[in-house]
Order: C-alpha cells, then sequence, then structure tokens
C-alpha cells in the first residue's frame, strides 16, 4: 500500500491493493515515452 501511495493520482491508473501487472506496464510506457521524448528532444537539438 506504501508503493502505490507513491504513485501519482492524477492521469494515473487508480492505485489497486497488490502487485498488478497494469501498473508495471504503464510505468514501462511512461519510461519509454520519456526516452523517445529525450532523445527526440536532443535530436532536434544536435540538428540545429
Amino acid at each position: 500500500a506504501a508503493d502505490t501511495a507513491a504513485l501519482p493520482t492524477s492521469g494515473g491508473p487508480p492505485p489497486t491493493s497488490g502487485d498488478s501487472p497494469s501498473a508495471w506496464t504503464y510505468a514501462l510506457i511512461a519510461a519509454g515515452t520519456l526516452a523517445l521524448l529525450g532523445s527526440g528532444a536532443l535530436g532536434l537539438r544536435h540538428q540545429r
């Protein structure tokens, strides 16, 4: 319950009791999106 409370509630999946695969999927998608955004920003900055 402590780890789920640490997750952001706004714009995120509803907190569930226990270890749900949806939380892992959401975390992986968020990490992938951040990585893509970061690499894209670096690419644009490098091109300029």
